[in-house]
């Protein structure tokens, strides 16, 4: 998202689009290792766990920046926030039931 002066932003929602997928790709790599992580509380966080913690978290961050980008493209005002259910409440109805549709 460029700055352009201090009371106006102008959102670049292809710059959101590839941040995303990489955000995505990078969590990808880790998916499919999720179902072999053993869990064993009386152990120390395991290098695996700090991986699934990390994996989360850039899918998270995928999912606001998707969330951002389809909202500037529709748009929308893309609040300042990083509530993922405050972001996708914003996306118009016939938008959400497309994406359920899909997703």
């Amino acid at each position: 998202m460029i700055k352009r002066s201090s009371t106006k932003k102008e959102r670049d929602s292809q710059a959101a689009l590839v941040c995303g997928e990489a955000f995505q790709r990078l969590a990808e790599e880790f998916i499919p290792r999720i179902g072999a992580i053993k869990e064993d509380p009386s152990q120390a966080m395991s290098n695996e766990l700090g991986d699934l913690v990390a994996c989360a978290t850039n899918i998270g961050f995928a999912i606001e920046l998707y969330l951002k980008a389809l909202l500037t493209q529709l748009d929308l005002i893309v609040p300042q926030v990083h509530d993922l259910r405050v972001l996708y409440d914003l996306i118009p109805q016939p938008v959400r039931a497309i994406i359920e549709d899909v997703y």
